[in-house]
């Protein structure tokens, strides 16, 4: 789908639980691929409309709040396709924020907040304690702070993504 065709309310929702660069996982999925949240939409899910599949957010989510605030993800696999495996989350929020994911050949998401299980919320100790060198790994959030996330295995899965809504 086209970045243009999402239409939004003027109602103004946040994400309750994410930040524009934290990673989570698709509680639908099979696999362990990964999405990076680029931001909010301005609406709630049952007020999204895509219009390329017809349908509000709510509507393509049947099983989610329709009260639900609305995140842009891309999949992390799109992203390294895209941008290799060196890339910033910053670099990537700041494609989103210009409106240039197309450009950059990386497609966008949109999600029910609640269908999206966050990554990286265990405490410092715990996260390099999962890691089989003892290291930790960072993400960038939208404020350019370094935040620590959970050591992640170097093959992020395969596969189309199913069930999610292309913007």
């Amino acid at each position: 789908m086209a970045n243009d065709t999402m239409q939004n309310d003027d109602e103004t929702t946040g994400l309750r639980h994410f930040e524009a660069g934290k990673r989570a996982l698709d509680r639908e999925s099979d696999d362990d691929s990964q999405v990076l949240v680029l931001g909010a939409h301005a609406s709630t899910a049952e007020k999204c409309y895509v219009a390329a599949i017809g349908q509000t957010i709510a509507e393509a989510n049947p099983e989610y709040p329709a009260s639900d605030a609305v995140a842009d993800v891309a999949f992390v696999e799109g992203i390294e396709d895209a941008m290799g495996v060196d890339w910033e989350a910053a670099d990537v929020l700041e494609l989103y924020a210009d409106g240039e994911l197309d450009r950059a050949r990386i497609k966008r998401y949109a999600y029910p907040e609640k269908r999206l299980e966050p990554i990286g919320n265990e405490s410092d100790e715990e996260s390099a304690d999962a890691c089989p060198d003892g290291g930790q790994n960072t993400n960038t959030n939208a404020h350019g702070d370094e935040v620590p996330v959970r050591c992640e295995p170097a093959d992020f899965g395969g596969g189309e993504a199913s069930g999610m809504d292309e913007l």
